[in-house]
C-alpha cells in the first residue's frame, strides 16, 4: 500500500498483516479525498478505528495539520506510529491506543475539522459514534463513515448527510454538522 498523493507521493505504508485491520483501497481513499478536496488544507483530523492509518497518513501527505490516530490494537497501533516516522509526521500526529468511544473522554470538544471512521464490518454503535463526532466536529466539521454496501445512514439531529457514494462492497457515507 502506498501513499497516492501530496507531499509523500508513492512512498510505501507498512500494514500489519491483521484479520481486524482492513486497509482502504486506493480507489475509496482517493475518493473519500476528493470529497474533501484542497479544504483538508490545515485541518485537524481524527481518524478513528485507524488500522494502518492509511487514512489519516493520507490526509498528512495532502496538507491537513494534525491528526489524532485512534486504535485500539496494539500491534496496528505501533504500525501506525512506524509509518508516521518513516514518512516524516511524527511532529503531526498522535497515536491513541484505545476505543474511539472511549477516546471521546479524553478530548475536547470541538476539536476536529474533519473525523474519518472506517470500523469493521460488523460494527454496531453507529449512532453512538456519529454523536461522537457531533461533539468533537468544529461547527462546519465533516465526518466521513466507511462501511459495507448494504448499510444506509440516515441523517441525525445537528448531522446532515450531503454525500453517499458506493465502491464496490463499500459504502462512503459525507456527514456536516448542521
Amino acid at each position: 500500500m502506498r501513499i497516492t498523493t501530496g507531499i509523500a507521493k508513492n512512498k510505501r505504508l507498512k500494514v500489519p498483516n491483521l484479520d481486524t485491520v482492513k486497509p482502504t483501497k486506493e480507489v475509496v481513499r482517493d475518493a473519500i479525498f476528493n470529497i474533501i478536496g484542497a479544504q483538508i488544507k490545515e485541518f485537524n483530523v481524527g481518524d478513528f478505528f485507524a488500522g494502518s492509518g492509511s487514512l489519516g497518513l493520507e490526509a498528512l501527505s495532502r496538507g491537513a495539520k494534525h491528526v489524532d490516530f485512534v486504535e485500539l490494537d496494539p500491534i496496528a497501533a505501533k504500525y501506525i506510529q512506524t509509518n508516521l516516522n518513516n514518512l516524516g509526521f511524527e511532529n503531526q500526529g498522535e497515536v491513541f491506543e484505545m476505543d474511539a468511544e472511549e477516546f471521546g473522554d479524553v478530548m475536547r470538544p470541538a476539536t476536529f475539522h474533519l473525523i474519518i471512521a472506517d470500523p469493521p464490518y460488523d460494527y454496531e454503535n453507529w449512532d453512538i459514534l456519529i454523536s461522537l463526532a457531533q461533539q468533537l466536529l468544529i461547527s462546519t466539521g465533516i465526518l466521513i463513515l466507511e462501511h459495507k454496501e448494504q448499510l444506509e445512514h440516515k441523517s441525525k439531529k445537528g448531522m446532515k448527510i450531503v454525500k453517499t457514494r458506493k465502491y464496490g462492497a463499500t459504502r462512503v457515507t459525507v456527514f456536516q454538522k448542521a
